[in-house]
């Protein structure tokens, strides 16, 4: 309600809203991710200006890994009224 509310007050329409399933986080994003941030890992090994870069990606997975059962992303499709 209270997301509605500011899609209003923010002089939009609500068209649709949706969550995408877990398997299209993990499948899609988080583990071509985790994949890539290994290879950065390889790659800058040397460089711990760099690798401190990383972290807080890695950590957003972890966070996603332990606690995606108690909280989610829903997405809003909008539109100005004609």
């Amino acid at each position: 309600a209270a997301n509605e509310r500011l899609i209003s007050d923010c002089g939009f329409e609500l068209v649709d809203e949706f969550v995408l399933p877990d398997s299209s986080w993990w499948d899609s994003y988080y583990l071509p991710l985790e994949a890539r941030l290994a290879r950065y890992r390889d790659r800058f090994a040397g460089d711990p200006e760099k690798l401190g870069l990383l972290e807080p990606i890695q950590t957003e997975i972890d966070i996603r890994r332990e606690y995606a059962e108690y909280y989610g992303y829903v997405f809003f499709l909008l539109r100005r009224p004609a």
